[in-house]
């Protein structure tokens, strides 16, 4: 019975339940966060869709080849991505400002792949709704 009432753990917090990077504790997104974030996850969409970048990204194949998409994305829409990872972590945007070009890319990239169904799932409906928007503008 126990085990019933017990929380189900994504593939990602059984994997990456919780890492050091850069002196910080990385775990995945809890429910409460991805409120906090939506709003700069929506805007970090958003600025993709107005650069009119595809953004394909092989979540089977795992991260290392999608590090130039990563770095993309946090060269576009910089400032959310930056509060993202604060919060994410729990710190001051500062804190992640202050990172050096290597250690800020371990973190980017371990927030990435412990919340990778989530941003799966969130890539796929922003593509999909903006593939569908562009075609009711006849584009």
């Amino acid at each position: 019975m126990v085990e019933e009432q017990e929380k189900k753990k994504t593939d990602e917090e059984i994997l990456f339940s919780e890492r050091k990077i850069a002196g910080f504790t990385v775990k995945p997104w809890s429910f409460g966060t991805l409120f906090d974030i939506s709003g700069l996850l929506d805007t970090i969409f958003d600025k993709i869709a107005q650069k009119e970048i595809v953004l394909e990204f092989d979540f089977d194949e795992g991260l290392t080849k999608e590090l130039p998409k990563l770095l993309r994305i946090a060269s576009i829409a910089a400032p959310e991505v930056k509060a993202v990872l604060a919060l994410t972590v729990n710190v001051d945007e500062k804190e992640i400002e202050e990172l050096d070009m290597v250690k800020g890319m371990e973190l980017l990239s371990a927030v990435f792949r412990q919340n990778f169904s989530i941003l799966k799932n969130a890539f796929g409906l922003s593509l999909s709704l903006a593939g569908e928007l562009k075609d009711e503008m006849g584009s």
